[in-house]
């Protein structure tokens, strides 16, 4: 285990131009005997300037007991009392890191505990998994003007790539994610969602914290077979986590744009979005199987608010004459005050092998 307490630039083989490390990469790997989690890499103090690239990280343990304690390839928790900046993950392998591969997080429970400028580049992530739970591939938790570029995840995950802001009743209103951008990434099997954007509240209400302006763009995200388990949710997941009606957290201005999804094994819609503002889904090349639930659609949006666009994507139904499907569906219940308004959708191409038996686009009550 490598603990990091200030600026440094550790480099092993960060190898060619794909994901990845190269031939050469050193490995840091596995916990001591009797110790039940360590990880590969923790951060002691917020080691601002820090790069990280070329290295194998491997086989750290997760004890899914009482305490859910686990394992991370990097750990990078921010409870340092002022923001962490300029962290960059690059090149590096990921095998069996039981918990999550690298983590960048903090519990929003101050005005300071937030990431700025961080950086996953062309890393390779391969399992999360302790027997049959999976974690998340790479997470970045309260964090703004941040890239996840070029990363290929695949193997037993749950979440691919999760974004949030995470916030607690003493730091009321927390707002992050600006400028947050999640490009050319490829997701392949995740179970729950290949990319999860989420607002986070462990106060289930009080603290209110907002997510706002992430771009979601030029992703390679595929269900294509029964890699792990049903593999039955989203490839795009936006929501808030402690849903309730009445919650005061927000998610707004979310770009998915120029993504090529295949979710021909999928149950759920391919994007999902619900309780959110500001939506822009533009230009994404859709495959989905006619097996949905969740009011059977390929993007699914249900009790948004306004002005949200949903243009030029391309929807290719593999209907295969048992379940009506969809191309898009607007969904909502009048319990949510001001949602399902100010949509436009416009230029979308929807193909089915055979006819749908349902709308190309559909709006129904909740």
């Amino acid at each position: 285990e490598v603990k990091i307490s200030s600026q440094v630039h550790l480099i092993g083989d960060p190898g060619d131009a794909t994901p990845g490390p190269g031939p050469d990469a050193p490995t840091i790997g596995g916990c001591p005997v009797g110790i039940t989690y360590c990880s590969g890499i923790e951060f002691l103090a917020p080691a601002n300037g820090t790069t990280i690239e070329g290295f194998i990280v491997r086989d750290h343990d997760r004890n899914i007991g009482v305490n859910e304690i686990g394992g991370f390839g990097i750990f990078s928790k921010n409870q340092f009392n002022v923001p962490v900046t300029d962290i960059t993950i690059n090149d590096n392998l990921f095998i069996d890191n039981r918990w999550e591969a690298i983590m960048f997080f903090s519990d929003g429970s101050l005005p300071s505990l937030y990431f700025d400028n961080v950086k996953a580049l062309h890393n390779r992530v391969e399992n999360t998994a302790e027997s049959t739970t999976a974690w998340v591939g790479i997470e970045c938790t309260n964090c703004r003007n941040s890239l996840i570029q070029g990363n290929i995840i695949e193997g037993k995950v749950e979440k691919g790539i999760w974004i949030a802001s995470e916030g607690t009743g003493t730091n009321v209103n927390f707002t992050n994610g600006m400028g947050v951008v999640v490009t050319g990434n490829t997701v392949n099997g995740a179970v729950t969602a290949a990319i999860e954007v989420e607002s986070f509240d462990t106060n289930g209400g009080s603290a209110a914290p907002f997510l706002t302006g992430v771009t979601i763009s030029g992703n390679t995200l595929n269900r294509t077979s029964a890699i792990v388990g049903t593999q039955s949710d989203h490839l795009i997941f936006i929501h808030r986590d402690h849903f309730s009606l009445t919650d005061p957290s927000k998610i707004t201005d979310i770009t998915i744009s120029n993504n090529q999804m295949d979710h021909s094994y999928g149950a759920f819609s391919a994007i999902y979005a619900t309780v959110a503002d500001q939506l822009t889904i533009t230009c994404n090349a859709i495959t989905t199987t006619a097996h949905l639930w969740q009011h059977g659609a390929a993007i699914l949006l249900y009790n948004n608010g306004g002005d949200n666009l949903i243009s030029e994507n391309h929807i290719n139904i593999l209907n295969i004459g048992t379940t009506s499907t969809a191309g898009i569906a607007l969904a909502y219940t009048s319990a949510v005050p001001g949602n399902s308004e100010n949509f436009i959708i416009s230029r979308n191409t929807i193909t089915s092998a055979s006819p749908m038996g349902s709308a190309g686009i559909h709006l129904t009550p909740g």
